[in-house]
């Protein structure tokens, strides 16, 4: 097989050889292509939490000789996609099928039961939960209080980020805090992060990728798959892999507590009723 030349086919090649930072690296790249084929290293960094020798590791591992030509390869790809053709409708819908089948199996094969487990655990065992949506993801964070409400859990999705401060500040030790983000990488979900770790609250961090320096600041946290190396990533929603984890979830509960599963087939019921 010939040398790949582009930055998706170098991320697809390598992919067993990243770390989780450089992942994190990969999807920011993948996403913002225009952005950071016009910014400095510094830039990168700062936007990332990461360290110049971090960016330059990745760069290197994916055959570049630095930043610098991983910027230039950019743009040329920027420029060559602008000419070159589109799919079918029937391939993107080839690609978007296969795609959700792969985000799928990766639940199986890489959510340890044992963290969704650790979730629920201290989802029963909190007098009252808060949930915070980072950007896109307030969506899910509606949903999740929505499906804890409906199982007899006192729950609540905040929308606005200077609430959620506020929320902070007054929290009690019974009371938990669930954080979702999809990128656990930019300088919103780092600052709450020190602020609730600064005042002890009991935090668990749920994101799609990984960032260590976040996830080392909060109590639990689950990694959930990502979209990387997928075709169709830049199609699929981002609430897609935050809604499978929760009707996971939703399902471990029902099975695991009586009291839950009780009041969701009483609530499940006057809903029918009034439909």
């Amino acid at each position: 097989m010939g040398e790949l030349t582009t930055f998706n086919s170098k991320i697809y090649q390598y992919s067993d050889k990243l770390t989780s930072n450089e992942e994190g690296i990969a999807h920011y790249i993948l996403t913002h292509p225009e952005d950071v084929s016009r910014m400095r290293i510094e830039e990168l960094e700062n936007k990332l939490y990461v360290s110049k020798s971090s960016i330059v590791r990745f760069c290197k591992k994916l055959g570049y000789t630095g930043f610098i030509e991983l910027k230039n390869s950019l743009k040329s790809e920027l420029i060559e996609s602008e000419e070159a053709s589109v799919n079918t409708t029937f391939q993107q819908l080839e690609y978007l099928i296969n795609d959700y089948k792969i985000l799928l199996n990766r639940f199986l094969k890489f959510i340890d039961e044992n963290d969704i487990e650790m979730l629920t655990n201290e989802i029963k065992k909190s007098e009252y939960i808060y949930i915070y949506g980072f950007d896109h993801a307030f969506l899910s964070a509606q949903e999740f209080a929505l499906r804890l409400k409906r199982l007899g859990f006192k729950a609540e999705a905040i929308t606005q980020e200077q609430t959620l401060r506020t929320v902070i500040g007054n929290m009690e030790s019974d009371e938990l805090l669930i954080l979702l983000t999809h990128e656990c990488k930019n300088s919103d979900v780092m600052d709450i992060v020190i602020f609730t770790n600064k005042l002890n609250i009991n935090t668990f961090l749920i994101s799609v990728y990984s960032n260590l320096n976040v996830v080392n600041k909060v109590n639990n946290a689950l990694i959930l798959p990502n979209e990387i190396y997928l075709k169709s990533k830049n199609i699929i929603s981002q609430q897609f892999v935050p809604l499978i984890m929760i009707d996971i979830v939703f399902g471990s509960l029902i099975t695991e507590d009586k009291a839950a599963d009780s009041t969701f087939k009483k609530t499940f019921g006057y809903i029918e009723e009034n439909e």
